[in-house]
């Protein structure tokens, strides 16, 4: 800053164009090679495309990146962002309704939701998008300006300072957009102090930026230079002593302090003052000063960012998958080529049999004749197959295809696949599981639309106070009331989100269709809702007749409702919530009472269950007893019988000694 003194603000916003392109140059390199890949251009390497190519091998692309990116850019789609301001003080309390109005009004006729998905879209492919708020003249001869939302159609032309540390970039100190306008729209914006010689050197070093930009002989290329500067000022505080009212202004604001007003307190301050110009590399045409920002109205819509080496990188969900997308397309162009390959196996043949049928076999691969001829006498020819399995391609290509699946956090069922979840909870869960791997380009969306709202709260007095304002009451009566917000600082923006009309009938209907099979009863009550809030052609006929099977109850109620006033109807509403609230707590304990059935149920099953087994193991020990007894009683047996064979021998064997002793008694008588 202290270099930026000595040089004019025309060599400041050059040498800040050239840090900041220098900055940027690398990031944008890597988003338009990842967007061109989103598209499906450059998902081969150009030489393995232009060798593959010149073989007359398959160079196949299936590009599943771009169904993901749609997918993920479509969760957001589906929800509603709607800017709400609240009060933090009693005094902004009674005109926060004129903030909301005016947020309102800002958003609608912005057309905000369509910049969102604009931004979104480049935030989730390669890494951010851009949101600008600004104003403008309702038409040619009026005097009042509108705040209006518009989306950057392409992020590759705006430059950021960056020196830059805020999230969103709140703390910049300048920034570039770059615009290409024709000659004559030139001239016209800048008047005839003009040097257009000397902006065409600019023009022409802005189109060798990274930018798609190109500059013809009939267009000029020029940049928006938006600069956050500080000026020293007094700054005063008044207040009313008789409403308590307290005005906070800048001292060249003094006039507008009606006489009543009191000063109170002063200070000195240095004012930031936010600035734009058009500036074409020679000087500075249409300055404008944006009275009441405090920050430059750019902001970024982020996808993922980490800081390394000292910078801040950004990227997007097409960088994770750029493998695996390449893997794929190589195995299906693979699987191709081998199942091609196999049609094409070449002729074995002897010469002399196709002598005079060469053309005819030499087109054989690519021609399907009727028949092939060859001479007489000769072996036939024939083909040398090669049987090449390509279920480890096909297995491989399933696997890439998983690998995408899990990078975007994407899978078959949410794409209107088939799934094994029936019910709308388990539907739901899936959906809420899988949504949160991706959660952080919902967050981060959220987090730029909250800075929007704050940055058009900012400038609701510069553009709105005066001006009649309509105003939406409650009962959904309108209004005009005056704007006259003395400051915005008391309001505090949040950003509601919900559901667009048609998810929102989806999960009512979903409710709905789950309230009636819990309860059978209720299904007559609800047919005519569940019919209108489905996609049905002539749905008010169908409604018309069904209505003629319900019962005269229902179809007195349906009348009453058509007949009510707002206030009627909303009450009725009301009465039929808390009654279907008290069916479903109903439902919830009768719930209750069957699980606590189930588990008496379980219980007595279970007490019944042991006092089986008990018998069973009494049963048991009896039978065991008895075969103990039995083996007891055969052991007393078998020791019996041995016993008793023990003595049989023993008087066998004293008798044979007896026997021994009567022979030698006799042997030795005969001796004598």
């Amino acid at each position: 800053m202290s270099e930026e003194k000595k040089q004019t603000p025309e060599e400041i916003a050059n040498n800040r164009y050239t840090t900041a392109s220098k900055y940027w140059q690398a990031f944008y390199t890597n988003a338009q090679e990842e967007l061109g890949f989103l598209q499906g251009d450059r998902q081969w390497n150009d030489q393995i495309k232009m060798m593959r190519v010149q073989n007359g091998q398959p160079v196949m692309t299936l590009n599943r990146i771009g169904t993901y990116i749609r997918n993920l850019n479509t969760r957001n789609r589906e929800s509603v962002l709607k800017l709400k301001a609240s009060a933090d003080t009693s005094i902004a309390d009674a005109q926060v309704d004129i903030v909301n109005a005016v947020l309102n009004k800002v958003s609608a006729d912005s057309n905000l939701d369509t910049h969102l998905d604009s931004a979104s879209y480049y935030q989730i492919a390669n890494g951010i998008g851009y949101l600008r708020v600004g104003a403008d003249y309702q038409h040619t001869y009026a005097f009042d300006q509108d705040v209006y939302v518009e989306s950057i159609a392409d992020p590759s032309t705006v430059y950021f300072d960056p020196s830059a540390r805020g999230f969103l970039f709140e703390d910049a100190n300048y920034c570039f957009v770059i615009t290409k306008m024709t000659k004559d729209e030139y001239r016209s914006s800048v008047g005839k102090g003009g040097k257009i010689d000397e902006a065409l050197k600019f023009s022409n070093r802005l189109s060798k930026a990274i930018s798609p930009l190109t500059q013809s002989q009939d267009t000029i290329i020029v940049a928006e230079y938006y600069r956050k500067e500080y000026k020293s000022t007094k700054l005063l505080k008044y207040a009313n002593p008789a409403t308590g009212e307290v005005k906070v202004i800048d001292k060249s604001e003094i006039d507008s302090i009606p006489a009543e007003y009191l000063l109170v307190n002063e200070k000195q301050i240095d004012k930031c003052v936010i600035t734009h110009s058009l500036f074409d590399g020679v000087e500075f045409h249409n300055t404008t000063e944006l009275v009441g920002l405090t920050r430059i109205p750019v902001i970024p819509v982020v996808g993922e960012d980490v800081w390394l080496n000292g910078k801040r990188e950004f990227f997007g969900a097409v960088k994770h998958a750029m493998d695996a997308q390449r893997m794929l397309n190589y195995t299906v162009s693979l699987s191709l080529e081998v199942a091609d390959l196999q049609a094409k196996s070449p002729w074995i043949v002897d010469d002399s049999a196709i002598n005079g049928y060469e053309d005819i076999y030499r087109n054989a691969n690519a021609v399907n004749y009727a028949y092939l001829p060859y001479r007489k006498g000769s072996n036939p020819p024939q083909r040398n197959s090669v049987n090449t399995d390509i279920t480890a391609l096909m297995s491989l290509k399933t696997e890439s295809g998983n690998d995408i699946q899990q990078i975007f956090g994407v899978f078959d069922s949410q794409l209107g696949d088939q799934s094994n979840e029936q019910s709308g909870v388990a539907i739901n869960a899936r959906n809420n599981a899988a949504t949160k791997s991706t959660y952080v380009y919902k967050d981060n969306l959220l987090k730029a639309v909250k800075e929007v709202g704050k940055v058009i709260a900012s400038i609701i007095p510069v553009y709105y106070n005066g001006r009649l304002i309509d105003v939406q009451s409650a009962d959904g009566s309108s209004k005009r009331v005056m704007c006259n917000i003395s400051s915005t600082d008391w309001y505090k923006i949040d950003v509601n989100e919900s559901s667009n009309d048609k998810t929102q009938k989806q999960n009512l209907n979903q409710q709905l269709m789950q309230l009636s099979q819990a309860v059978p009863t209720a299904a007559p009550v609800l047919i005519d809702t569940i019919l209108r809030n489905s996609d049905i052609a002539d749905v008010e006929s169908i409604v018309a007749r069904v209505m003629t099977l319900l019962p005269p109850e229902v179809q007195q109620m349906t009348k009453n409702s058509k007949d009510m006033s707002p206030e009627q109807l909303k009450a009725a509403l009301a009465a039929q919530e808390m009654q279907l609230n008290q069916t479903t707590q109903q439902m919830q304990d009768m719930q209750m009472q069957v699980q606590q059935l189930q588990q008496q149920n379980e219980q007595m099953k279970a007490d019944n269950s042991l006092e089986e087994k008990k018998l069973q193991l009494e049963q048991m020990k009896a039978q065991l007893d008895y075969d103990i007894a039995q083996k007891q009683l055969l052991i007393k047996q078998t020791e019996l019988e041995i016993e008793s064979n023990l003595k049989m021998h023993e008087i066998s064997l004293n008798e044979q000694k007896l026997q021994l002793e009567t022979v030698g008694i006799q042997s030795d008588q005969m001796d004598i």
